[in-house]
């Protein structure tokens, strides 16, 4: 195993030890694994993606319809989520659907040999995303945020996936390293609101951003409250397609009952503290 300290991020050349990549996270919130997916789990992943690309813009084309839940994303932001990619080949590319199942339990496993058996992958809040121009970049913000992965997981991680080469030719996204320890203690943003403007980002946690170049078969795996966004930079061709694949440690029965008390809870007092007892 060899590594790289480059903007106090680690990047590793090689699948890192369990100790050697918590250290990374715990100090950074993200780190570079160069090679992380074998060159079949990678043939089949693009398989699968192309695939169900391929069956949405076949249905739009010919006017028909698809599945309001799948179309939501689609028309928002390019985006397929994963919870629907099953039915989806199944209906439309059953050839695929082996790939995408054997896919899954692969994943999922690379990611145990990191941090152990307790994560699981969670396709609820895991998307592919198809990026064909600027108006499709995100700012500044956090996944804890902007995904809603706290729903399902005691924690979150982002093992985002680039199946074109970024940082160079196309898009890769910035990082602000570190800033998971500050973000966790500031209260989440509500309603609508996902992003963190420049100025508070530059004046909450000032620091060196860091933009890893990547190539397909490199993860980029990032905690849920590390500051990201697109990378911004005069592209050519600002087309770029990836998966972002959030892997949790799953709430017990009793912690997600927890949980949904907790958020009543907070809905409760929000409601009265902005209306008023009187």
């Amino acid at each position: 195993m060899a590594s790289v300290l480059e903007f106090d991020v680690l990047e590793f050349e090689n699948q890192p030890t369990p100790a050697a990549f918590r250290r990374a996270m715990g100090a950074n919130g993200v780190a570079k694994i160069s090679g992380l997916l074998s060159a079949q789990t990678l043939a089949d992943l693009q398989t699968v993606v192309d695939g169900s690309y391929a069956a949405i813009d076949g249905r739009i084309a010919h006017g028909e319809p698809i599945d309001e839940e799948l179309a939501g994303d689609f028309r928002l932001w390019n985006g397929i989520n994963n919870k629907l990619v099953g039915p989806l080949v199944a209906a439309y590319a059953p050839e695929l659907a082996p790939q995408w199942s054997s896919l899954l339990s692969v994943i999922e496993s690379s990611f145990a040999r990191l941090l152990g058996p307790s994560w699981r992958l969670c396709p609820e809040v895991s998307w592919f995303r198809r990026h064909n121009d600027e108006a499709k970049f995100v700012a500044w913000h956090i996944d804890a945020d902007a995904a809603a992965a706290g729903g399902y997981g005691i924690t979150s991680i982002n093992m985002w996936l680039p199946l074109t080469s970024v940082g160079d030719a196309a898009p890769s996204l910035e990082f602000l390293p570190g800033s998971h320890r500050v973000m966790r203690d500031i209260p989440a943003l509500e309603g609508s609101a996902r992003y963190r403007s420049e100025d508070w980002v530059r004046t909450t946690i000032p620091g060196r951003t860091w933009t890893p170049a990547a190539a397909p078969g490199d993860a980029i795996l990032f905690d849920q409250f590390t500051l990201h966004r697109t990378q911004i930079a005069d592209f050519a061709d600002a087309s770029r397609l990836s998966c972002e694949l959030r892997v949790v440690v799953p709430l017990t029965i009793r912690r997600r009952a927890v949980r949904k008390a907790k958020a009543v809870t907070r809905r409760i007092r929000t409601t009265f503290s902005r209306g008023g007892l009187g």
